[in-house]
C-alpha cells in the first residue's frame, strides 16, 4: 500500500515532534521506523524530520517595507 503525500507529511509531522527533541540513538531508532513507512531515503528522512517548515506558522504575515529612491 502505497502513501499518498499528505498521508507522508502528516506522518513526517508527527515523527518530527519526537525527532528533534530525541537524543542520538533514539534518533536512529525513529529514522529506521520512519523511512520503513514512509519508503524515503535515510538522508531525506533526516531531512524531513529536522525541517522545521512543517510546523504550523502562527501571527500576522510581515509586508515588505523599503526605502525608495527616486531618481
Amino acid at each position: 500500500m502505497a502513501l499518498t503525500m499528505r498521508e507522508k507529511k502528516k506522518i513526517g509531522f508527527e515523527y518530527s515532534r519526537n525527532y528533534l527533541k530525541a537524543r542520538k540513538k533514539e534518533k536512529g531508532m525513529i529514522l529506521d521506523n520512519f523511512t520503513e513507512i514512509t519508503g524515503y531515503n535515510r538522508n531525506y528522512a533526516s531531512r524531513v524530520l529536522r525541517d522545521r517548515r512543517h510546523s504550523k506558522r502562527t501571527g500576522i504575515k510581515r509586508k515588505k517595507r523599503g526605502n525608495m529612491v527616486k531618481m
